[in-house]
C-alpha cells in the first residue's frame, strides 16, 4: 500500500525513476501535486514535464511511495499514514 512520506525521512539516492510529490511552500506549484525525480549524478530533485523536460525544483515536501519500500530505505523516523 502507498502512502505520503515525509521526504527527509528517506535515501533519495535509493528512488528509482519518477514518483509522484506534493510541494508545500511560497512559490507557484504550493500544494500541488507532481511527478518528480531524484537525479543521482547532480544531486538534486527534477519535476518531469511533458515533452521530456525537466526543470530543477527544492526538494519535495512529502512522496508517494510504497510502505514496504519506505521501511526498508528510511534513515530516520517513519512517517507512514500522513
Amino acid at each position: 500500500m502507498k502512502r505520503w512520506v515525509i521526504t527527509s525521512t528517506i535515501d533519495p539516492t535509493k528512488l528509482k525513476g519518477v514518483v509522484t510529490a506534493k510541494m508545500e511552500g511560497e512559490d507557484e506549484v504550493s500544494g500541488s501535486v507532481l511527478f518528480v525525480w531524484y537525479n543521482q549524478a547532480l544531486r538534486r530533485w527534477e519535476w518531469v514535464l511533458g515533452g521530456g523536460r525537466i526543470e530543477l525544483i527544492a526538494e519535495p515536501t512529502l512522496l508517494f511511495l510504497d510502505e514496504d519500500w519506505v521501511r526498508e530505505n528510511s534513515i530516520g523516523q517513519l512517517s507512514l499514514g500522513l
